[in-house]
C-alpha cells in the first residue's frame, strides 16, 4: 500500500484530452462509486447473514417447557406464583 501510494505521488501528471478525461470520469463514478460500493455490500451480506443466522437462539425439533415464576411488586410488597400453584406466597 505504501508503494502504491509513493508511485501516485511521485509520478508524472497525464495531459488528458477532453474526451478521454470524460471517460475517466465516468468510469471512476461507474467503478469506484457504484459497482465498489455494491459489491462490498453484497461480498458483506453473503458472509454475514449466513454467521448472523447460525448466532441466533433458535429451538431445536423439539418444544422445551419452562415453567416461569409470576411476580407482581406493588409499592413495597410482592406477590410470587408458580404456574399452576393456588396459593401465591406474598411480602408487604
Amino acid at each position: 500500500m505504501v508503494g502504491l501510494w509513493l508511485y501516485a505521488l511521485h509520478r508524472r501528471p497525464r495531459e488528458w484530452a477532453d474526451e478521454q478525461a470524460r471517460r475517466a470520469g465516468r468510469r471512476w463514478l461507474l467503478f469506484g462509486g457504484l459497482l465498489l460500493p455494491f459489491g462490498s455490500i453484497a461480498v458483506l451480506l453473503a458472509f454475514g447473514i449466513p454467521a448472523g443466522h447460525r448466532l441466533l437462539p433458535l429451538l431445536e425439533t423439539e418444544q422445551i417447557d419452562v415453567d416461569a415464576l409470576r411476580l407482581l411488586g406493588l409499592f413495597g410488597s410482592a406477590t410470587a406464583a408458580w404456574p399452576g400453584s393456588t396459593s401465591p406466597i406474598s411480602t408487604t
